[in-house]
């Protein structure tokens, strides 16, 4: 069988990291990037030779069809969206710097790498027999809002949209589009959103940023292990009928029964989560 190979974005940390790996010890050519020489540096000590670094910026185009040039003979059996990064605060301040750079690389990221590897993927259908799959890497948060995650959410929920939209627009070429959501998982993730910058948080939401830390362990304890994903992103590439959603989490089935729920409950449950009750009592104070 001809080795199968693979395209996925953002392999510096976290779910993409874990992913090419396992993708590379269960023999696929794993071509991941990375946005640093250094990180490049990191993943070729690894010295595994189905894992190869390239540099490569979703938000630059100049970047994406430097390597679009460089692999276009390269068959691709699947192009993994991992590339993302997590903005949250209240709406009524974070600040449209903040927004755009989210819906840059969460979004137009994922749209422009597409784009670009759409004919590696028709290529691998000419050549191997079976057109590339597509992964995108969404969030619960693309399925149900928590107070402050708003602006990760709408990112997310886009992918959402753009990923429905492209399984039907795609359904002709035989390409596939899977979507998968996690949940909380164990990355280093949750260190870089510890020490976050909590600017937007002002004002009425100024308590809600002090027990931000509080909330975020809370998630971490409740966390899945990486490799939840890593063998979610290895099914949809591999399975002859792949699940369109897979949402990766402890709780998987809770979470299908409570987007079910009118959305009054689900304002009320999800205030609850993260105690806005608090920022009643604080108005109430001034």
């Amino acid at each position: 069988m001809r080795q199968q190979n693979v395209l996925i974005t953002g392999i510096s940390s976290g779910i993409g990291r874990s992913a090419a790996v396992f993708l590379a010890e269960h023999g696929f050519c794993v071509y991941g990037t990375v946005r640093k020489q250094e990180d490049a540096d990191e993943i070729k000590a690894l010295n595994n030779p189905n894992l190869i670094p390239l540099l490569m910026d979703v938000t630059d185009k100049v970047q994406i069809n430097t390597i679009k040039d460089q692999l276009k003979d390269i068959p691709l059996a699947g192009l993994v969206n991992n590339a993302g990064i997590a903005v949250s605060g209240p709406v009524k301040y974070v600040s449209e710097d903040k927004l755009r750079r989210l819906f840059d690389v969460n979004v137009f990221g994922l749209i422009n790498v597409t784009q670009a590897f759409i004919p590696n993927l028709e290529l691998n259908g000419k050549i191997n027999g079976t057109p590339g799959r597509i992964v995108n890497i969404s969030s619960v948060s693309g399925l149900i809002v928590t107070p402050f995650m708003s602006p990760y959410a709408a990112s997310k929920f886009a992918v959402e949209a753009f990923s429905d939209g492209m399984r039907r627009e795609l359904n002709h070429t035989g390409i596939k589009v899977c979507i998968i959501e996690p949940g909380p998982i164990k990355t280093k993730i949750w260190d870089k959103a510890m020490t976050e910058d909590t600017s937007d948080f002002k004002n009425e939401y100024s308590k809600m940023a002090q027990h931000r830390s509080g909330f975020i362990q809370n998630t971490i304890d409740n966390a899945l292990p990486d490799v939840y994903t890593s063998r979610s992103i290895y099914d949809a590439l591999t399975d002859s009928n792949p699940k369109v959603r897979k949402i990766v989490t402890k709780n998987a089935t809770m979470f299908k029964l409570i987007r079910k729920l009118p959305a009054r409950w689900l304002d009320y449950f999800a205030g609850k989560r993260i105690n806005m009750n608090q920022i009643e009592k604080n108005l109430k104070n001034h």
